[in-house]
């Protein structure tokens, strides 16, 4: 046999490995998950709401994006409950769907619900986003929390162990807090 040949088949042979281990792994891990951090900022709730409502705007501020627009509309111009909004990060576009939008109150937390709304993706889940008054009413503390499932034993393989499951929110706050003119503290 080549020696090119060998290689080739060398080559091969890790990879399969490789697919194989990460299957193994990820047979043994969860297929759901549940990831909570918080981020608290000097702004008042309604200002923060503000900007985590505007949707269109989150291009300007979220490094992860490479584009967002609006898919569909079916709550009306009074509404964000049920638009769908398709969010390009990269290179893959993800539809997003608004399940609840409370703008927060004098007397309760703002409540930011968004789910996957692709099919055939190899994960599904929600953030859920609440914007409260932070302890001694200076401020706001942000709460988000992905509940996320992943179907596929090596995706949850390279999420936990490669990429690390709280990568997305941890982004989304960092990104959140610099948009407010906020350092962004450990959560």
């Amino acid at each position: 046999m080549p020696v090119v040949g060998m290689w080739a088949l060398l080559v091969a042979g890790l990879a399969v490995s490789l697919l194989a281990i990460l299957a193994i792994v990820g047979s043994a891990l969860p297929r759901t998950h549940v990831i909570t951090r918080r981020l608290t900022v000097s702004k008042p709730p309604g200002h923060v709401w503000v900007v985590i409502a505007d949707l269109g705007g989150q291009l300007t501020w979220r490094s992860s994006l490479q584009g967002v627009s609006k898919v569909s509309d079916p709550g009306g111009r009074d509404s964000e409950v049920g638009e769908v909004w398709r969010e390009v990060a990269r290179r893959r576009p993800i539809d997003l769907k608004t399940v609840e939008a409370t703008p927060p109150t004098d007397r309760a937390p703002g409540r930011l619900v968004r789910e996957v709304a692709t099919e055939g993706l190899p994960f599904r889940g929600r953030w859920e986003c609440e914007v409260g008054p932070a302890p001694g009413g200076l401020g706001s503390v942000v709460t988000l929390t992905e509940r996320g499932e992943v179907a596929s034993p090596v995706f949850r393989a390279i999420n936990r162990l490669l990429v690390g499951q709280a990568w997305g929110i941890e982004t989304y706050l960092r990104d959140l807090a610099r948009r407010l003119g906020e350092p962004a503290r450990p959560w």
